[in-house]
């Protein structure tokens, strides 16, 4: 999100001459343009059907929602996502929002197999394409998504969709029309943000991408978001489209990630699914360059492998010193003497006391001896 001159709610007359024709038309907005007073930014113009429903508190909300983020979710706010910026007023009404153009690195030249005749157009490629083979994209000239690359781009999504449940917000239109990406750097883009509500919203059609435990017509919520953010980031992740070789393309690869979209897409409740902030947290680390999974992935994406940083290891605890003992072997453990009931150790027999008394013994009876003989020898003198 480019930081502008420009208020939260800005007039339309301050934005300058638009241009007669419009870069972009249709869906919600008669159309969009560049602003001349900033071309950093676009004017996207809301349809008339959209002004009569649209909630003016909850719009001036969204735009300085990111004011309350941290430092990391507002980078991934202003390097990610279309967040708008102000909300446009004629005359006190509104009419549409100020938005941040995609950085010019996400146009990116390339060409339809099928038009050999003209030269190579600069367009944004839609996040539809990543969802398609290597095969497809090198026909067009469009550089082959490693796993590895592939793993960066899905974990943009996830936190991306993650900000939105953390901060109480319901996307719903998750679809591959709706986001940007970039070939080289392996950067996203998400669009729309401006559609955003605060709490559940009137069911959004996305064709492809229908939510088969929310019914159309009910309300989408969070939980809508969570299978729709999942089907979209396992599609890019695995190239496969169709639900159910998806969900098998998933079952093949190991992995916290490819386990965490598989339990969304499967869960029997909508109330069961894995929150989108555990998504995103499963696809942490695994950006580095993977080895070769296991053969015979039906998937395609052959080197897929889950990364986890290396444990550290624990530091060794220093030892003190014993004192040496005297007559020890080294060999055999030393026997413990036995305790009494009140705790304290018998004492053993001294082996040397029970010498040194026997001596003492033997020398008495000699000294006796000897003044028994002194004594018979006077009386016979006598």
């Amino acid at each position: 999100m480019t930081v502008t001159r420009f208020p939260a709610i800005v007039e339309i007359g301050r934005l300058g001459r638009l241009p007669d024709t419009p870069l972009a038309t249709g869906g919600q907005c008669e159309g969009v343009w560049v602003v001349p007073a900033a071309p950093s930014l676009l004017f996207k113009r809301y349809t008339s059907e959209v002004r009569r429903q649209l909630d003016s508190v909850a719009l001036d909300r969204l735009v300085a929602e990111p004011a309350a983020m941290g430092r990391d979710q507002r980078h991934l706010v202003e390097s990610s996502t279309a967040w708008p910026s102000s909300r446009v007023t004629d005359g006190g009404t509104t009419v549409g929002v100020l938005l941040p153009r995609a950085p010019d690195a996400f146009s990116v030249a390339w060409r339809s197999p099928t038009d050999v005749e003209s030269p190579a157009r600069r367009t944004t490629l839609e996040i539809d394409l990543l969802a398609k083979p290597n095969k497809f994209l090198t026909q067009r000239t469009i550089p082959a998504q490693s796993a590895a690359a592939r793993a960066t781009m899905c974990t943009a999504l996830a936190q991306i969709a993650a900000l939105f449940e953390e901060r109480g917000l319901v996307y719903a239109d998750w679809s591959y029309a709706n986001a940007i990406w970039q070939p080289v750097t392996h950067g996203v883009f998400l669009l729309d943000v401006d559609g955003c509500s605060f709490g559940p919203r009137d069911y959004v059609i996305t064709p492809n991408f229908d939510d088969p435990r929310t019914p159309p017509g009910t309300k989408v919520d969070n939980y809508t978001d969570r299978y729709r953010a999942a089907l979209l980031i396992a599609r890019c992740l695995t190239t496969v489209r169709d639900v159910e070789p998806l969900i098998a393309a998933l079952s093949a690869m190991s992995g916290e990630a490819p386990a965490t979209l598989l339990r969304i897409l499967v869960a029997g409740r909508r109330e069961a699914r894995p929150s989108l902030t555990e998504l995103a947290a499963a696809f942490t680390g695994i950006t580095s360059s993977p080895s070769l999974a296991k053969p015979g992935d039906p998937t395609g994406v052959v080197d897929w492998v889950e990364w986890k940083p290396p444990a550290k290891r624990a530091k060794p605890v220093p030892q003190q010193a014993q004192p040496a003992r005297a007559n020890t072997s080294t060999s055999q453990p030393a026997t413990p003497k036995p305790v009494t009931p009140n705790g304290s150790a018998p004492r053993q027999p001294d082996d040397t006391a029970g010498t040194a008394a026997s001596g003492c013994g033997v020398l008495l009876f000699l000294i006796a001896a000897v003044a028994l003989g002194i004594f018979a020898l006077m009386l016979w003198l006598i």
